[in-house]
């Protein structure tokens, strides 16, 4: 019966909810649609024959019409308050809309206009023409000009002043509702109090349902960036050095069939981009060239393993944007896999609030999902390394676990391993991480059983190390070049050394320091490029996160006093010492030989971002132990669910936001899901 009866509370909590996010959806986010009611403001429609000060536009009796960019006209003579302003408008504005920055002059600028803010108008977003301008006082004119404007006969109608506009979004109030719905189910059921348990079935449900959720949402950030998913029996992006890769191999050759042009052999010096640009010579960007020959530098790992037998079986080339997807769906779950077997592991007693926190913001907080904004080849390349070392480290903890299987899970411990560095070759630092399990990878056992396990599990590594070395002397004439020095891009990589330690303390700001640019535009948080006073020389800066832009990584300040606290030479202690420090060995070694970039971030955050989820499921036993785990399992519930929101909103536009650019109606719809206030 008091189980009843706390049910029947608990429906009724959630009933009230919703009403509360109803009210919240009419009174609170539409709250501009009350303004000139409560006003009684004097709703008045201007036609455009009484536009004046025309620029850039043509104008009759009926409409004015805009002819380029950076046309203006002024609406004069308004003589009342001005809450909201509707543009009607007719002809062809473009499937992008259009951009109208509006100036205004009232009583408190009434000798000049002020400009009150720019508002992106688009056919495909209801009440986007809709825009919430607020004069101060009464207003004597509005200034329109247009900007961005992707039609070729967009004719403004006439201008509305404070007609009231109200769009009920069941979107919007269905998410707040989620998330009051959530917190309240949390204080209801005390998560916190509930040990994790992988055999009960709504927590293993739940877990696959975060996996899903990420799987999901990588899907969307690709299919909104725009990029195609054709299917083409010929390379269709002539720039993209995969399929340049998987074509030259198909045809049983190393070089790309592009072939570089004369005039850019000609030069001096062709890595040399002024020169370039001087010339004004035609290159395939971020090729390598080496004796009149264009090659890919990149790991070939994603062509042997997908996109070469995708091409001979079906005689198509699978796109790169799939190829990105398909991997970093593979990294996903085996970052899912990987933060499972931790808990089995290591931290079996985990309450099921901390531990369910630990797996959203594994899928959501570690920035995998970056690479799915912008997903071309350079992303295929870091979400292949990724998919692969996320996919070793698995294997390593199942060895650990079980004995069983061990041949099996030796060689693929291995194989992953070899196609980690043969995607990413800087990623061979992570071998590292194996060392402490040597041990269980021997096994026991005389000397030859050893030897026959150690056998299996570095034969794939020997096998791609011979490869790849030979791939190179084949084609630089060297083992160990792997034709980086040769690029052609922004700048000659040769002069990239990981001698000059100059570019030391810059790189430590951007890696580990640089802040997020946090404002008032969906989705709040960005990425930026920042270049420090004390910069001496030139190094390719991009806009790039911080690790401590991230709150789950505050916790690695700490990090030395919590591994030290850990039982002595245990497992658990060498393995989250080791995840540590190899990540941050690749903030020197990123900055000095290729720069400043979010990508190379992704070299650093998921495993360093693992080793954060040891120390705080390491801190989280250890106040458990003593009867005051509660406040720190909710502190990582929050620090967690933020860590995630940061992290999804700058992987939602990427690199190059190509998100708002190739789909700016959904983009639009998004905005003004979030951005009420406008």
């Amino acid at each position: 019966m008091r189980n009843i009866a706390g049910h029947r509370r608990l429906f009724i909590r959630l009933a009230v909810l919703l009403a509360v996010s109803v009210a919240a959806e009419v009174f609170l986010f539409n709250f501009r649609y009350f303004l000139p009611l409560l006003a009684r403001a004097q709703t008045e429609t201007f036609s455009a024959s009484g536009f004046t000060a025309l620029t850039e536009c043509e104008g009759d009796f009926q409409s004015v019409t805009v002819a380029s960019d950076d046309a203006e006209f002024t609406v004069p003579s308004i003589g009342t308050r001005v809450y909201n302003v509707k543009i009607n408008y007719a002809g062809n504005a473009g499937k992008d809309g259009f951009d109208v920055s509006v100036g205004v002059k009232d009583d408190d600028f009434s000798k000049e206009t002020t400009d009150v803010g720019t508002w992106k108008v688009n056919p495909g977003v209801s009440g986007s023409n809709t825009l919430s301008v607020v004069s101060s006082g009464k207003c004597s004119s509005l200034t329109f000009t247009f900007t961005n404007v992707s039609g070729e006969s967009l004719a403004i109608k006439s201008i509305e002043i404070n007609r009231p506009y109200f769009h009920f979004r069941l979107g919007r109030m269905l998410l707040l509702f989620f998330i009051l719905a959530l917190i309240c189910l949390i204080r209801y059921f005390k998560p916190w109090r509930i040990r994790y348990d992988e055999d009960s079935v709504w927590q293993v449900n739940l877990f696959f349902a975060v996996a899903i959720c990420g799987i999901l949402t990588a899907g969307l950030i690709v299919f909104a960036s725009g990029a195609s998913m054709q299917f083409s029996s010929d390379v269709i992006d002539q720039g993209d050095n995969y399929q340049l890769l998987t074509q030259a191999f198909s045809h049983g050759q190393l070089s790309l069939l592009t072939k570089p042009s004369s005039q850019l052999l000609a030069l001096a010096n062709p890595y040399d981009l002024s020169q370039r640009s001087a010339a004004n010579v035609s290159f395939l960007w971020d090729s390598a060239l080496f004796h009149g020959k264009y090659y890919a530098y990149y790991g070939i790992a994603p062509v042997l393993i997908l996109l070469l037998p995708f091409r001979l079986i079906t005689g198509f080339y699978l796109p790169t944007a799939l190829a990105v997807l398909i991997f970093i769906c593979i990294a996903l779950l085996a970052m899912m896999g990987l933060y499972r077997n931790i808990i089995r592991c290591f931290f079996p007693e985990t309450d099921f609030l901390t531990f369910i926190s630990g797996a959203v913001v594994s899928v959501f907080g570690f920035s995998l999902l970056w690479v799915c904004g912008r997903p071309y080849f350079y992303e295929l390349a870091v979400s292949s390394g990724l998919a692969f070392l996320l996919l070793a480290l698995n294997m390593l903890l199942l060895l650990y676990r079980s004995p069983r299987h061990t041949t099996a899970k030796l060689f693929l411990c291995g194989l992953f391993f070899a196609l980690m560095t043969a995607s990413r070759i800087n990623l061979v630092l992570y071998i590292a991480v194996a060392i402490p399990f040597l041990p269980t990878l021997l096994g026991r056992g005389g000397a030859k059983r050893k030897a026959g396990r150690a056998t299996v599990f570095l034969a794939p590594l020997v096998f791609f190390a011979a490869l790849l070395m030979g791939y190179n002397w084949l084609r630089f004439g060297s083992p160990l070049q792997t034709g980086a020095k040769y690029q052609l891009t922004i700048s000659d990589i040769a002069y990239n050394k990981i001698t000059d330690v100059s570019k030391l303390v810059n790189g430590f700001f951007h890696y580990v320091l640089q802040p997020l640019s946090v404002d008032l535009n969906f989705p709040f948080f960005h990425v930026t490029s920042e270049t420090p006073a004390n910069m001496t020389q030139y190094y390719y800066n991009q806009p790039i996160a911080g690790i401590f832009s991230f709150p789950i990584y505050l916790i690695v300040l700490a990090g030395a006093f919590i591994v030290r606290r850990m039982p002595r030479r245990s497992l658990k202690k060498r393995f989250a010492a080791l995840m540590l420090i190899v990540p941050l060995v690749f903030v020197p070694v990123d900055i000095l030989l290729g720069g400043v970039i979010m990508r190379y971030m992704l070299d650093i955050l998921p495993v360093l971002g693992i080793a954060a989820l040891m120390l705080w499921l390491e801190a989280s036993d250890y106040f458990t132990r003593r009867q005051a785990g509660a406040p720190v399992a909710k502190l990582f519930a929050c620090t967690a669910a933020l860590t995630s929101v940061i992290s999804l909103s700058i992987c939602m536009l990427g690199e190059y936001s190509y998100f708002s650019n190739f789909n700016p109606v959904m983009f639009q719809r998004l905005c003004m899901l979030f951005e009420f206030w406008r």
